[in-house]
């Protein structure tokens, strides 16, 4: 599966390549030969796995949307990035995946730099998707999310 770039009305340089993301990550361990979890969590893929499987559990709940939103990549020359945005109502979500036990405000960089950057538009909290087992606030604009919740 391929994000094309957000570019919105945007003045900042930003990137203009798309990014893929596999829709099965178990492939790809298989391929590498990544036969276990400690395997998985000794490796240098493992944050590009996690945001594949992040990202596609997201992209699993559109099907259950009658107007499903158009799904987009942000990255600026510079470097900042926001791993998934929605557009839907002409409102903007966006979506940053870490893969650790832990996030702080530090972690909303990209989130920041986007929510600046389209200042002129809708944008919504942002959140970002971790493997943690907290959801909490990390400042006013930012939620940190089990990538795994359910809600109920």
């Amino acid at each position: 599966m391929e994000l094309p770039p957000y570019h919105g009305r945007a003045v900042k340089r930003l990137t203009g390549r798309r990014k893929g993301h596999l829709r099965d990550p178990g492939v790809v361990c298989w391929l590498q030969r990544l036969s276990s979890p400690e395997a998985l969590a000794a490796s240098p893929l493992l944050g590009a796995l996690f945001e594949s499987a992040a990202v596609n559990a997201v992209q699993r709940q559109f099907v259950t949307l009658t107007t499903p939103p158009l799904a987009y990549h942000w990255r600026t020359a510079a470097g900042a990035e926001v791993d998934l945005v929605l557009e839907r109502d002409g409102k903007l979500y966006p979506i940053e995946v870490k893969c650790r036990s832990s996030v702080t405000r530090a972690d909303t960089r990209g989130l920041r730099a986007f929510r600046d950057t389209c200042a002129g538009a809708k944008v919504m909290r942002g959140l970002i998707l971790y493997p943690g087992r907290e959801c909490r606030a990390l400042d006013e604009h930012t939620i940190a999310l089990p990538w795994d919740a359910r809600v109920e």
